[in-house]
């Protein structure tokens, strides 16, 4: 990743892997506990959420002790990440989680459930132990804030009665305020100006809704994307994403896809049915309406960056928005030919 190698975290992110077996040992208590654990380990993702914490730390420019505590805080966060996809698996019945078994399908969902409380537990002991007093404060807003995404998606299933606004409330809490968080936590445990993390907190902001309607979009790839996530996994389950909401503003097929959405939530459609919702979905202009929304993001989050102190830091929180930009591609798919 060159970003790492523009802000020289390479040694930090080895750090933040060796703080993450350190405070999920288990010792000899649990062996089903412990293969869990090192499964979730191994199936890493690219450590977003750390990223930030050590990205956001670096325009403070820490000293070496400050740079150990920013290490621990960036496990941590990853750490409710992990959690909250054991519990998110559970909850959606997942069999998969980055083209593996998930926790709740291979070990049950009872293990499951205890798995990701494991995780949770370990983070308060571990924020006490470290004195992270003002850090653990944003943790628990956060993990309420991650509750309340939750329950209002749960809510929102098949909805087509839900709105746009309604819906950006839901990821706030399920996918922004940890980015938040990493933004935030990582800013002060590095000592930067009061200024530099009101930024930051934008940052965060900007950083999570751009990243959760990429995820959105990405739904509605023609192949499998690359996590092992099958294409209209979200709109065969029920989860009513941003650009189905934007198509839904089209009054010219509201009609056509609330009924196909409804036939989904009887059990009753088909594949070539959702073939004809996705086309209804792109006609509509909600695939370009999406797009233009994460992009209005995506440089809010560059607005943000450019107002950071000068450094290697800056420069490569600016790398991570280039990276999560789509391809033309992607852009291309989203219109009608």
């Amino acid at each position: 990743m060159k970003y790492l190698e523009l802000a020289g975290l390479s040694e930090d992110m080895l750090q933040v892997e060796e703080n993450l077996r350190e405070f999920l040992d288990t010792g000899e208590r649990s062996h089903a506990l412990a293969e869990i654990i090192r499964e979730q380990l191994e199936i890493r993702g690219k450590r977003l959420r750390p990223l930030l914490v050590l990205l956001s730390g670096r325009l403070g420019n820490p000293d070496s002790r400050t740079r150990s505590r920013l290490c621990k805080t960036a496990a941590l966060i990853e750490m409710v990440h992990m959690a909250s996809l054991i519990h998110d698996d559970i909850v959606d019945d997942s069999p998969l989680r980055r083209g593996r078994p998930s926790v709740q399908a291979k070990y049950g969902k009872d293990m499951a459930v205890y798995a990701g409380d494991f995780f949770l537990s370990r983070i308060l002991q571990i924020l006490m132990r470290e004195n992270l007093t003002e850090t653990g404060m944003l943790f628990g807003r956060t993990v309420e804030s991650m509750c309340w995404g939750e329950i209002g998606q749960l809510a929102g299933y098949f909805d087509t009665s839900m709105t746009a606004d309604r819906y950006l409330e839901n990821i706030y809490g399920k996918t922004v305020a940890v980015c938040e968080l990493a933004c935030v936590s990582g800013g002060r445990e590095g000592g930067c100006s009061d200024e530099t993390v009101g930024q930051l907190l934008q940052l965060g902001n900007s950083f999570g809704f751009l990243f959760q309607i990429r995820d959105d979009l990405l739904d509605f790839l023609s192949e499998e994307q690359a996590e092992g996530k099958p294409v209209h996994t979200d709109l065969r389950e029920g989860i009513l994403t941003l650009p189905v909401l934007c198509a839904l503003e089209c009054d010219e097929s509201r009609e056509q896809i609330t009924g196909l959405i409804e036939r989904f939530h009887r059990g009753e459609g088909t594949d070539t049915e959702m073939q004809r919702l996705d086309a209804l979905i792109r006609q509509s202009g909600g695939m370009e309406q999406a797009v233009r929304i994460m992009e209005n993001y995506g440089a809010a989050a560059e607005r943000s960056i450019r107002q950071l102190p000068a450094c290697d830091a800056r420069e490569a929180l600016a790398a991570v928005i280039q990276m999560l930009r789509l391809p033309d591609s992607i852009h291309k798919q989203g219109s009608v030919a």
